[in-house]
């Protein structure tokens, strides 16, 4: 450990690369997480320290959470947070939320809900101070903790990662920076000491009820005495995974890049995890996971063992159950992650729209859009719920498995949109129409074309040119969380129209179907 920075150069060696080597118009803003103990105080006092030798104007600001739990402890710390910020002449954000209001039975575990809370005012705070860097205290010891913690959970190499020194806040530019990751806790208990400033203690520290505690307290010491560079040792194997991990970044990322995500729901479409082996599946399918809920869930070694058989389609069951009320659901080769579904949908009725006139239904904003060719209509499209015997025109199989082959969730099929004639004859639905339709449906200009694929209808029953038709057109209401079947509609919407002629295969021969 003697050979690790000081304090100071251990800020200057992270700043310097990521701030000041910035080329940037406006000055940096950086947001120090500053709960009032020995870590925290130092950072925000050396993280001062070096905006004043910047060569650019650097902001601190500064943050702090008062969780409601500890009652007059808890109190005293915000007041210590704010008296360190006075004398440092630091702008504070204290934010206060009750969270043992929000503990129960299926929840999240305290440690776990304090951190997701925490994350998500630090981004509020964050985006409305225009803040692009957060800055936290984790050091040499919380990394070895994070390190061992995961590998008694049972983790991938991402796991052996630990907590990197630079990570992106998901869905955002802001940076999260961890400039004492090298650095020990002896030494930033000295250069505080130094400072003649003192940080103040969490009895809940010392509490066995917290897994990272017993970490702490029982078995580091025990391995300690094996050991006694055990958390050198931690630190190296979480610096040698990140380096191992980058290496799988770019196929990981290739991958990645082919989801469809509306959060908190994220898809991979069929073919993405083709180039993948093994851990490699389960380890794609964790960061879509964190890119739709920033968040990974604790999932365990078990949790991504099955998640890599579902994707595989090893699994007996095509849905597997996650942490942190989520779950992994695998459609017609699609693998679908998002909140798990709390209550069956409200069945709808059916609907005749007005042609070119924006309407409201299932959560989104319809547009029913009608071809120069085919201006009028013959006869009104009425919009109704799938039922279990209708058919695709031309088509012998169910529509339900056409609805299969896209992805289309079993539980959502039944409330999914078909457009009818006058007389009650299936013409289609959104996203899954024919752009190659029958002379029949031509005529009646009744067909939705282009969020359809020509595999749907036989080629039998088919005219050989594309014929412009009548389109329906998807878009959000608002911005507030969507609901699954709004998500599905919109992603077979962006799916078909980036797709090729005939992206669907016979899943056991592998031609067009």
């Amino acid at each position: 450990m003697n050979s690790l920075p000081t304090i100071p150069e251990a800020i200057a060696r992270l700043l310097d690369q990521e701030i000041d080597a910035e080329i940037q118009p406006e000055d940096p803003r950086l947001l120090i997480s500053l709960s009032g103990g020995v870590d925290s105080v130092a950072l925000l006092i050396a993280t001062a320290q070096w905006a004043k030798r910047s060569k650019r104007t650097v902001q601190v600001e500064a943050f702090h959470m008062h969780h409601g739990l500890r009652g007059e402890e808890a109190d005293r710390d915000a007041r210590h947070c704010l008296l360190i910020c006075r004398q440092w002449g630091i702008p504070l954000h204290v934010v206060y939320e009750p969270l043992d209001r929000q503990l129960g039975p299926g929840q999240a575990s305290l440690e776990t809900l304090c951190r997701q809370k925490r994350r998500e005012h630090f981004a509020k705070v964050a985006k409305a101070r225009d803040c692009q860097w957060v800055l936290l205290g984790h050091h040499t010891s919380d990394q070895a903790e994070t390190v061992l913690g995961n590998i008694i959970r049972g983790c991938g190499l991402r796991g052996l990662r630990g907590m990197d020194p630079v990570t992106h806040m998901a869905g955002s530019e802001i940076k999260i920076l961890r400039p004492f990751l090298i650095c020990s806790r002896d030494q930033i208990e000295s250069f505080l000491q130094s400072e003649n400033t003192k940080g103040i203690f969490d009895s809940s520290n010392d509490s066995m009820d917290h897994r990272r505690n017993r970490l702490r307290h029982e078995l580091l010491p025990q391995l300690e005495k094996e050991n006694p560079e055990i958390l050198v040792h931690l630190n190296q194997l979480a610096q040698e995974s990140r380096l191992r991990w980058q290496s799988l970044q770019t196929r990981m990322q290739t991958c990645l890049d082919q989801a469809y995500c509306l959060r908190p729901f994220i898809s991979l479409p069929p073919g993405s995890l083709d180039q993948l082996q093994g851990p490699e599946i389960s380890d794609v399918i964790r960061e879509a996971l964190i890119i739709a809920a920033d968040y990974e869930g604790q999932l365990s070694r078990e949790h991504l063992e099955h998640l890599e058989q579902l994707a595989t389609s090893k699994s007996r069951s095509p849905r597997l159950d996650l942490p942190a009320g989520r779950t992994a659901h695998r459609c017609g080769h699609w693998i679908h992650l998002g909140p798990i579904p709390q209550q069956d949908l409200t069945p709808w009725r059916e609907i005749t729209p007005e042609p070119n006139l924006p309407f409201q239904h299932l959560g989104l904003q319809w547009t029913f859009h009608t071809s120069s060719e085919h201006a009028s209509f013959d006869s009104r499209v009425t919009l109704r719920p799938l039922k279990p015997e209708d058919r695709w025109p031309g088509r012998k199989t169910r529509t339900e498995e056409s609805l299969r082959q896209l992805g289309i969730p079993k539980h959502l099929r039944r409330f999914w949109p078909v457009f009818v004639d006058g007389d009650g004859n299936i013409l289609g639905s959104p996203g899954v129409n024919s752009a190659l339709v029958n002379s029949a449906l031509v005529n009646s200009a009744l067909v939705n074309s282009a969020l359809v694929n020509s595999a749907l209808v036989d080629s039998a029953q088919v005219t050989s040119s594309r014929v412009p038709c009548p389109q329906v057109q998807f878009e959000r209401t608002d911005s507030s969380e969507i609901t699954e079947l709004a998500f599905h509609l919109l992603r077979i919407q962006n799916y078909i129209h980036h797709m090729n002629d005939n992206p669907f295969t016979d899943e056991k021969t592998g031609t067009p179907s």
